[in-house]
């Protein structure tokens, strides 16, 4: 009889800082052939899982797909009910293994951990037998009760993430050694350390030595699934780390490699910095600037780590230099973006935009454009990070004052992908400045445009310099939030107790 696997997600990364929480609206659900025809050939972890299936003669069984932008805490009704659906899908067929995508770093109303309570409840309804696989977010949270359910753990090893659909495939591979009978040891080392992404890319120093090292003392062809967590920064609650987590086959004592890729981490803690600028010098340091265009890291109103995308700092820097510097913004307002589409397109609009959707940390800006552009916004990420992965700004305009343009959305979308503006009729190639609402995930798609980079420090949900975030409940002492001397302790060792 062949072999059937579940397959389903629950993914969303969440921001304790983010203006609201979470609610079911904010996700996208598909199931069933629906959830196969959108991830087939993307870069994500579904399309891993089901190519690993099939390289296996496995029969995929997709269940549920629920998967959101990043955002605020999960209500506990919306956690419920997306639960639900997985759980329901789960009941109604025979599976012999589970693959679940999990971001790592959900919290919930009632659960620090939305991810361990969601394998937990998974584990539940499929059994003691049945293994169960999960993929994780480089910038997982990872709580030991979900290693406790599940048989291994495959996590990105990039970022900028680009290796999505190879975390899946990884899944399938240590599914494939559970089934063949092998039973793994889960080891699980927390690091107190927070890290800006804006200064921790796996591909760069300081943090590409001590992938190289995980790479060499961990090798996946000898059993060895390691990954290393870097905490998603902005959560304020207990508990909070970085950690490394090892899926082990081989039955040797991972402890002491643990503790010197720890060490390793920790000598280098000082190291992780960024040239950051005041928004006041951005218009100067532009006309400055020898090469063009310059990306605008605005990442303390970055989408993908939970912010509402309608911050207008950027739009109230470049306004007095509209007539000299060619560039391009994105904002999210849906009802400038309303105003626009009534008014149509050639036809000038004046009002306010931005600062209406998170009013902590900016305000809305007075402005007269004309409307240049009208769109559904939808568009189809060309570059490495989601390959292939449709999104939706929905109802869009593009404004024009003097040469600056902004594409105003309604709803904040992942802004990793030069497609953004392409597909309104804005060439970021062709502009002097370019306004950009992420810290560092978008720097593989925009290579071939610039790597002229300058970091915005701005208050925000997503501001970069931790040193200076409002946190009132994370777990202390925590690095760079204080300064202290720390040395690994012993890694925790699990076995799954109820096969």
């Amino acid at each position: 009889m062949k072999i059937r696997i579940g397959i389903a997600s629950f993914m969303q990364e969440s921001n304790s800082f983010a203006p609201r929480m979470a609610r079911t609206e904010d996700f996208d659900v598909r199931a069933g052939d629906e959830m196969v025809h959108f991830f087939s050939g993307t870069n994500s972890e579904t399309a891993g899982f089901l190519e690993g299936c099939a390289e296996n003669g496995w029969e995929a069984i997709p269940m549920t797909a629920a998967n959101a932008i990043s955002g605020g805490l999960l209500t506990r009704e919306c956690f419920d009910e997306l639960c639900e659906r997985i759980l329901a899908s789960i009941r109604t067929v025979r599976v012999d293994g589970f693959l679940l995508a999990l971001h790592g770093a959900m919290s919930v109303e009632g659960f620090p951990s939305g991810d361990a309570e969601i394998a937990r409840r998974v584990r539940e309804a499929i059994g003691p037998n049945v293994p169960l696989v999960v993929s994780h977010d480089f910038h997982a949270n990872v709580d030991p009760s979900l290693l406790r359910a599940v048989d291994g753990v495959s996590g990105y090893r990039t970022y900028p993430h680009v290796d999505q659909r190879e975390t899946g495939r990884r899944a399938a591979s240590i599914m494939a050694r559970v089934l063949s009978g092998e039973r793994p040891t889960q080891w699980w080392l927390p690091i107190p350390l927070l890290l800006s992404p804006q200064s921790s890319s796996t591909f760069t120093p300081p943090l590409l030595p001590v992938m190289e090292e995980l790479s060499r003392e961990f090798a996946d062809a000898e059993g060895s699934y390691a990954t290393l967590f870097c905490v998603q920064p902005w959560l304020d609650f207990v508990p909070v780390c970085s950690s490394i987590v090892v899926t082990d086959f081989s039955g040797q004592d991972m402890s002491g490699r643990l503790r010197k890729l720890a060490e390793h981490l920790w000598t280098l803690r000082r190291d992780f910095g960024t040239a950051w600028l005041e928004p006041a010098a951005l218009g100067e340091t532009i006309l400055g600037s020898k090469r063009r265009p310059v990306l605008i890291s605005e990442a303390q109103d970055s989408p993908t780590g939970g912010a509402s995308g309608d911050d207008a700092t950027l739009l109230a820097c470049l306004l007095p230099y509209a007539d000299e510097l060619k560039c391009c913004l994105y904002l999210v307002d849906p009802a400038f973006v309303d105003l626009a589409h009534r008014a149509g397109t050639g036809t000038f609009v004046e009002g306010t935009i931005g600062g209406s959707l998170d009013t902590r940390f900016c305000h809305p800006v007075p402005i007269r454009c004309m409307v240049e552009h009208l769109s559904d916004g939808e568009f189809t990420a060309k570059g490495p990070a989601f390959h292939g992965r449709t999104f939706s700004m929905g109802k869009t305009a593009v404004v024009a004052i003097g040469k600056l343009r902004i594409v105003v959305a309604t709803k904040p979308v992942m802004m990793i992908d030069p497609e953004l503006y392409r597909s309104q009729g804005v060439e970021p190639g062709e502009q002097d400045a370019v306004g950009i609402k992420s810290p560092l995930l978008f720097r593989p798609a925009y290579e071939s445009v610039s790597n002229v980079v300058l970091h915005i420090d701005a208050r925000g949900p997503c501001r970069g310099r931790l040193e200076a975030v409002e946190f009132e409940h994370i777990n202390r002492p925590i690095f760079p939030l204080d300064d202290l001397e720390w040395a690994p302790g012993v890694p925790l060792r699990i076995h799954r107790s109820d096969h």
